[in-house]
């Protein structure tokens, strides 16, 4: 196999997906496939991923598996699939879902800076601040529990922790390196309501990260503006003009990215199998 750049990427989720991994990514092209690796964080299950030209075909279960084998030995106890291209397309997803993989149909959806709108809501009882990731990296990592229990719960919450912390680390990393930013809304009491990044990964495009709101904070208006304040200072800070954003076409938020002026541009799918969670003791 041979190193490969992340250019070669049709799909814009791809491209922002890895470009955000910057120096901890590693693409090598295989026999028609891309294996794409995060070299610090052998948890992440979207990091760690074999990409191939379009979905699975049928009968292409055993060969994919033994694909990953090939690529990866035994270094990683999940397996996820992707393919790349822009219009959802499943092919014969159903044979892997029998075979105990979740299909994941994404949207990916775009915005300029001066597109992305502040609504109406009042959100006067937060403040917008930025986050030192070193400083409160665990606080970040406990929304994102709260914000996503159905993840931790399938992943196992030690698992999900670490997964969290590499990920942190990373972006911390990042931003100290000037390629973006994190931004938290505090309650009053200094209670951490929300919080989102956003990363420049060339080419004027900036994909955001981890936009989470705590659940008793929701419908607030607090998601919408911190997506309004990242998209003003990544214009500001990155000089970026393009914002990306993904979301799970059923997830709560989709509805919040449209209202502020996102507009979807691409549809994906792709294919993960994780580990079984250990046993409660």
């Amino acid at each position: 196999m041979t190193r490969a750049a992340v250019d070669p990427f049709r799909s814009l989720e791809l491209r922002t997906d890895i470009g955000v991994l910057y120096d901890d990514a590693r693409c090598t092209v295989g026999d028609g496939f891309v294996a794409v690796e995060n070299l610090n964080n052998r948890l992440h299950f979207g990091g760690n991923m074999l990409v191939f030209p379009g979905p699975p075909q049928h009968g292409d279960l055993e060969r994919w598996l033994a694909l990953w084998d090939e690529a990866f030995g035994d270094r990683f106890d999940h397996r996820t699939f992707e393919w790349d291209t822009v219009g959802g397309e499943e092919g014969a997803s159903p044979e892997f879902v029998d075979a105990g993989f979740a299909l994941h149909r994404t949207s990916i959806l775009t915005a300029s800076p001066r597109a992305v709108r502040l609504r109406a809501k009042d959100t006067s009882h937060v403040e917008v601040v930025e986050v030192d990731l070193a400083a409160a990296g665990e606080e970040v990592a406990a929304l994102g529990l709260a914000s996503d229990p159905e993840m931790a719960a399938r992943e196992g919450v030690e698992r999900y922790r670490e997964y969290q912390r590499k990920q942190l680390a990373r972006r911390q990393r990042a931003i100290e390196a000037g390629k973006g930013f994190w931004l938290g809304a505090r309650a009053g009491d200094g209670t951490l309501t929300g919080a989102l990044g956003l990363f420049d990964v060339g080419g004027g495009i900036a994909r955001y990260q981890h936009v989470d709101t705590h659940p008793d904070w929701r419908r607030q208006g607090i998601c919408s503006r911190l997506l309004y304040e990242a998209a003003r200072l990544g214009a500001e800070r990155l000089g970026v003009d393009m914002l990306v954003i993904a979301a799970d076409r059923e997830y709560h938020a989709l509805d919040v990215y449209r209202k502020v002026g996102f507009v979807e541009r691409e549809l994906s799918a792709g294919l993960l199998r994780v580990p079984a969670p250990p046993a409660a003791s």
